[in-house]
């Protein structure tokens, strides 16, 4: 007897995911993403994993919240690599993205134990994919979060480790500046970046375009919202 429950194909579980993804819908997507997770798929788990992190990271105030979904975000990602996307450039860079996340949930010293493995997450997602600009943006965000530690957690981190991670502002802006070369206007947060680089490096003529154009993007999304406050008070400085 023919089964009359017909499953839809990888691709068309990937297509209509990526749709609410699109449409800012996180939770939409997370509770229909959820419903293939025991299939095992690359495709869908580094998805899921990404629903769990916008959905957390900007749907939510509740901070039990918010640590639950990094949680089951990351749990997808190690089942991802575990299926075979260790190869994989999107699964490589949520990877890096959820482990950097989870990580703010388990204080300083788990944070600082997992900086080389967050900043090898994007590096393999770019030898993956030369031309990966959300990957080079990321890495960028590492450099500029390394070097802008506080002294008292780079105290944390020499006396735990020999050779905690290290990084320059100048290095930070490489990153960001090979990210809008490889995909132009591909991420507006990344224009905030390049701004924030370059006032801290002393070159505020260099960063006001920066911040100015982030300012007057249009946008409904948190993410970018909050990359249009930041820019804005930023410019209140200058």
């Amino acid at each position: 007897m023919a089964d009359c429950t017909t499953q839809p194909l990888v691709s068309e579980i990937v297509a209509r995911a990526d749709e609410l993804y699109e449409a800012n819908q996180m939770r939409e997507g997370l509770s229909y993403l959820k419903q293939y997770a025991h299939l095992d798929e690359v495709e869908v788990l580094w998805r899921l994993a990404r629903l769990c992190y916008k959905a957390g990271k900007y749907q939510t105030e509740v901070q039990e919240e918010k640590k639950r979904l990094a949680g089951e975000g990351w749990s997808y990602i190690e089942r991802a690599l575990a299926a075979g996307g260790d190869r994989h450039n999107g699964c490589r860079r949520w990877a890096g993205i959820l482990l950097s996340w989870s990580s703010e949930f388990e204080g300083i010293k788990k944070k600082i134990e997992k900086g080389f493995e967050i900043r090898d997450h994007f590096l393999s997602a770019i030898e993956c994919d030369a031309k990966d600009a959300t990957s080079m943006h990321l890495l960028g965000q590492w450099c500029y979060s390394v070097v802008s530690v506080p002294w008292y957690q780079r105290q944390v981190a020499s006396v735990f480790f020999a050779t905690p991670p290290q990084s320059t502002y100048q290095e930070a802006l490489s990153y960001f500046e090979a990210a809008e070369k490889a995909d132009p206007g591909f991420y507006m947060v990344n224009w905030l970046w390049i701004g924030k680089c370059h006032l801290a490096l002393g070159k505020r003529e260099e960063a006001e375009p920066w911040l100015e154009k982030t300012v007057s993007y249009e946008t409904t999304l948190e993410e970018e919202l909050e990359a249009k406050k930041e820019a804005a008070e930023l410019l209140k400085k200058l």
